[in-house]
């Protein structure tokens, strides 16, 4: 990547009790149909943010 251009990212932010696999499905298939190439699954409703 040059300076020039510009990094896009997909966040995927939740609040479940516990982290789930089916989250980072859901960040994959939008990953697919947005054509990029990095997705960052945050999850808030667990006691740490991993």
């Amino acid at each position: 990547m040059t300076e020039n251009e510009i990094a896009k990212v997909v966040v995927e932010c939740k609040a479940a009790a516990a982290y789930n696999r089916v989250f980072e499905a859901q960040a994959l298939t939008c990953l697919r149909l947005s054509n990029l190439k990095l997705a960052i699954v945050v999850n808030f409703g667990e006691a740490k943010v991993r």
